[in-house]
């Protein structure tokens, strides 16, 4: 029947209209997350290949499966790269109608019946799927089991999508192997050294599809295992900078420290970053980070209103954000700070609120840029509150063209302003960020 497995990684449909050497400006990253599937399948014998259409062409990908005929292909999908997918995917099945064709991702995870309605997909994999992709390719593949009986699948029957109960999280994440990263080629990503140290987020922000996704279990590797892929990643590729790709490297403080221990002990140094929240940290924690060769942490501020923080679970407040963006600061570290405009009760005084809190936030910087504020556009992606009550909370959502899901692009009304009002907004806010820096802000006297 064949070994031999295709994984597909889709871009935003832009990217095929994006000069190949121009695409580096947007920092691609290694699709992580297909890589540990890849890894898993190759641990049960399959031949995996692994196509990333960031550093690839059409043309290339026609090459590949033509030369590497697999017997499955597979696409991992998040939002913004839905449609793209969907329209490869249809000229795969145009070519070889009796291909299989399984669609993952965070996307698919919350959308598996939708999903299935596309007559381009046969099957879809919800949640982490080392072990479901794994099961299922041994079924189409290896005719072992009855898809029928496998959890966290979904598939046709008569044309009708079904959806099989959802799978268990996975627990012992050191039982996973290391991600397959020789089906990429490494150089050609700005960050290669993207390592994950732990799954779950147990926090409720209802604009992120983190917790949801994860049913809000935190669930970390040993510091052993995670050290040891460290290593990996210098002897195998030699990487010592890296991106620590946690939803909340700091949920578990005790862990950060012992984590970042280990790394400070290692015989080579690291350089790393990571993502936190303003309420996760405190001294001890931000000083073992740095010395452990953190240079760059991003907080999830969100907003300067703290009435607003509260309404979208954020349970933060101005007051611990700007402690925590000093106590980081004062460790040495670059700090991150996203924040979101046009959240459901937002209003331009709670917005403008934000942009004069982000002003604030900058100005705690001890050299230039040492401190950054990212403003991005509240997007109601698929699993998030956003979009699963966005009736109760008052939203209209103006269309699912997925590709517009890009948080900077408002789609959605709120009960307080409109998507073009949002927008407007949006652009005041980034427009502040630049004014700092104008020549023609300083005073200047004529004549």
């Amino acid at each position: 029947m064949g070994n031999r497995i295709l994984f597909i990684f889709p871009m935003p449909a832009y990217f095929n209209l994006m000069d190949r050497d121009l695409r580096g400006v947007l920092n691609p990253v290694p699709p992580i997350g297909l890589l540990y599937v890849a890894a898993a399948l190759e641990q049960r014998g399959f031949e995996v290949r692994v196509w990333d259409q960031a550093y690839g062409t059409r043309r290339e990908l026609a090459e590949l499966l033509n030369t590497f005929s697999p017997a499955l292909v597979g696409f991992g999908c998040c939002t913004i790269g839905y449609e793209n997918a969907l329209e490869i995917a249809a000229a795969i099945k145009r070519d070889d109608p009796k291909l299989p064709i399984v669609f993952g991702g965070p996307h698919v995870s919350a959308m598996m019946r939708e999903t299935l309605l596309e007559p381009c997909v046969d099957y879809v994999v919800g949640g982490e799927a080392e072990y479901t992709m794994g099961d299922l390719a041994e079924c189409l593949l290896r005719g072992k089991g009855r898809v029928e009986e496998l959890r966290g699948i979904g598939y046709k029957r008569d044309g009708e999508p079904v959806v099989n109960p959802r799978a268990p999280l996975i627990t012992d994440l050191d039982a996973l192997p290391v991600p397959a990263r020789h089906l990429v080629d490494l150089s050609n990503y700005p960050t290669p050294g993207v390592i994950l140290s732990a799954r779950g987020c147990p926090c409720h922000c209802i604009f992120c599809a983190a917790g949801p996704l994860s049913d809000r279990k935190y669930r970390a590797r040993s510091t052993d295992n995670f050290i040891a892929e460290v290593v990996h990643l210098k002897e195998q590729h030699g990487i010592t900078k890296f991106f620590i790709a946690d939803d909340l490297f700091t949920a578990n403080r005790r862990r950060a420290v012992e984590v970042s221990k280990a790394l400070e002990a290692l015989p080579f140094k690291v350089e790393w970053s990571c993502e936190s929240r303003v309420d996760t940290v405190d001294p001890d924690v931000l000083e073992a980070m740095a010395r452990a060769g953190c240079y760059s942490v991003q907080f999830g501020v969100e907003s300067g209103n703290d009435q607003v923080l509260r309404d979208i679970k954020k349970f933060t407040s101005r007051a611990k954000t700007e402690r925590a963006v000093k106590l980081a600061v004062e460790a040495g570290m670059k700090v991150a700070c996203s924040i979101i405009i046009g959240h459901p009760t937002d209003t331009r005084d709670t917005i403008r609120d934000t942009i004069e809190f982000a002003a604030e936030l900058r100005k705690l910087a001890k050299y230039e840029n040492q401190v950054r504020t990212d403003f991005s556009v509240a997007t109601p992606l698929p699993g998030t509150d956003l979009y699963v009550q966005a009736e109760l909370l008052g939203l209209k959502i103006h269309h699912t063209r997925w590709h517009k899901y890009n948080f900077i692009t408002p789609v959605m009304d709120t009960p307080n302003l409109s998507a073009a009002e949002i927008r407007n907004l949006y652009y005041e806010a980034a427009l502040s960020k630049m004014n700092e820096q104008a020549p023609w802000k300083e005073d200047r006297h004529v004549g």
